[in-house]
């Protein structure tokens, strides 16, 4: 069994546990388990997806042509760009004048913190990415965070993401999220947080591209710090992403502070949301491109983070 985590129940975790158990999961999923035994340089069938060494699976092109943004294939790269200091601008205005902080929060891609594993003969810098030109053109004011330093230096003692999925693990979410949480609470310190998770046992996003009846393993996932108290079910009802919603409230949070963060899946399933609401007294999700700022008003919210998978952000959202 796994140090300290019974797979029947939701246990509160330090990160120091967090960490020693990704170290033990990483392992298992590492030589002899059937995902880690695809061939280096193999795409999968639709080649959406390709392995690399020691077992990990990436994401390639697919929808969003992910490495052909990554290694600076892509070109319109100035409009495009002036087209997101425009809309961050817009947004900054519209969230002052309705008295609330904002924040955005772009996740690095796996290839970003892991590039001497995907390439390991000459790993790829991604220094003509799109996100490196948009960093570049900011005014100083804009808040926008891409914590790449933060995942690439947690690598020294622990694994920031699953072998064969295309997310972080919740020791890469923790890292992660740890520059978000400093901008809005100075000196926040993720170590002094307890969070709920729990042991699971199913297969990963990227195991699926490869196989037909894709392997399992274990691997630690977050849990709500307190009571779902909405919940939309969108997904259940119409197979749709876009449009769920739920709301966590957790009365013992340190911060009386409502949060809405408009998202994709970092924040519906893969833990964003579950370590906020280890802080904030009410947390609401919405998967939405945009930010919908009746929507904050009718909340009455205090934070607002748009957070993305930095794939995504060659689409410039209408608001």
């Amino acid at each position: 069994m796994i140090a300290k985590v019974d797979p029947a129940r939701v246990v509160e975790l330090e990160l120091a546990t967090i960490q020693e158990i990704e170290r033990q999961l990483d392992n298992a999923a590492g030589p002899g388990h059937p995902a880690s035994n695809v061939k280096p340089g193999t795409l999968s069938p639709k080649k959406a997806a390709i392995a690399a060494i020691d077992g990990h699976l990436f994401i390639s092109n697919g929808n969003n042509m992910w490495e052909t943004q990554y290694l600076g294939g892509l070109t319109g790269l100035e409009d495009w760009t002036a087209k997101w200091v425009e809309l961050l601008a817009r947004r900054s205005q519209t969230a002052a004048e309705r008295s609330v902080q904002l924040f955005h929060f772009i996740i690095p891609e796996k290839q970003v913190v892991l590039a001497p594993i995907r390439w390991p003969e000459s790993p790829e810098d991604g220094s003509n990415r799109p996100i490196r030109y948009l960093q570049a053109k900011l005014p100083a004011d804009t808040i926008l965070i891409y914590p790449e330093q933060a995942l690439r230096d947690g690598l020294a003692t622990v694994p920031t993401h699953h072998r064969h999925d295309s997310h972080w693990n919740v020791s890469g979410c923790c890292l992660a999220i740890q520059p978000l949480l400093r901008s809005i609470i100075p000196q926040f310190d993720i170590g002094t947080v307890l969070l709920k998770a729990r042991l699971e046992n199913g297969a990963h996003d990227l195991t699926r591209h490869f196989f037909v009846d894709p392997p399992s393993e274990e691997y630690l996932a977050l849990a709500p710090q307190g009571e779902i108290v909405m919940d939309n079910q969108h997904l259940e009802k119409t197979g749709k992403h876009i449009g769920n919603l739920y709301a966590i409230e957790n009365p013992a949070a340190r911060d009386e502070r409502k949060v809405i963060v408009f998202g994709d899946s970092y924040s519906y399933s893969q833990g964003m949301t579950f370590v906020l609401s280890a802080v904030f007294k009410t947390v609401v999700f919405l998967w939405s491109k945009h930010i919908v700022w009746n929507f904050v008003t009718e909340q009455k919210a205090d934070i607002v983070i748009w957070e993305s998978a930095e794939r995504y952000i060659v689409s410039v959202p209408g608001h």
